[in-house]
């Protein structure tokens, strides 16, 4: 299969690659620090130049996958993400699945 076919079907080097993790906030947090929370998380999100989809209240499960730029999403991107979330005082626990075919 030449190049350009398999860019087009995002097999071989042009595949594209994801991951999913879950989290649990501390329950007794409200509404206006749920949203602050939100916010935090989309900036950090966007400085790693993923992209998230995905949510809930306390307890959310997401998909991660490269928000910008062509390069492939990297076990470094999940364990910069996961360093963020551990860093994060509202988050109680976390999981970070294993990169997928996306």
């Amino acid at each position: 299969m030449n190049k350009r076919i398999r860019k087009k079907r995002h097999l071989g080097e042009f595949k594209e690659y994801m991951f999913e993790f879950s989290l649990k906030l501390r329950p007794e947090l409200t509404e206006p620090e749920l949203e602050a929370w939100w916010d935090d998380l989309i900036d950090i999100v966007e400085d790693l130049k993923l992209g998230i989809f995905g949510g809930g209240n306390h307890e959310q499960e997401f998909s991660c996958i490269r928000g910008k730029g062509r390069a492939p999403i990297t076990l470094e991107d999940r364990d910069a993400l996961g360093r963020c979330l551990s860093q994060d005082s509202r988050v109680v626990s976390y999981q970070l699945g294993d990169l997928e075919d996306a």
